[in-house]
């Protein structure tokens, strides 16, 4: 799922590419949903992206109606989320081990644990 939030204002989707886009997203099994924050109505562009994906295009008036704009698209279509990369796991034991020990070691010189020649 693609949310677009847009004006409308794109040089992208002009010439038959917004066909092309949908196309793509198609193949790649991706729903536009679009939310126009301009005053004006959406372009015919954009409304064709969506409507070909099986998205849908929403121009809410205020800020206020953006939140029921979001809670309607999450009603609309439920996504499980897949990790594809590997987790990060940080081995910072042995060294944190490591370090306190050179500090200990540091520390234990300083009062005295040194070669005094008299």
């Amino acid at each position: 799922m693609i949310i677009l939030v847009s004006d409308g204002a794109s040089s992208d989707l002009s010439g038959g590419n917004d066909a092309d886009i949908a196309k793509r997203c198609i193949e790649q099994g991706i729903k536009v949903f679009a939310i126009h924050i301009a005053n004006s109505d959406a372009p015919a562009e954009i409304v064709n992206i969506t409507s070909l994906t099986g998205g849908e295009v929403f121009n809410p008036g205020d800020p206020a109606s953006l939140a029921d704009v979001f809670r309607q698209i999450d009603n609309m279509q439920k996504s499980e989320i897949e990790q594809t990369i590997a987790e990060q796991l940080d081995h910072f034991i042995p060294y944190a081990f490591l370090g306190l020990l050179l500090l200990g070691i540091s520390l234990l010189s300083t009062f005295g644990l040194r070669y005094t020649p008299w």
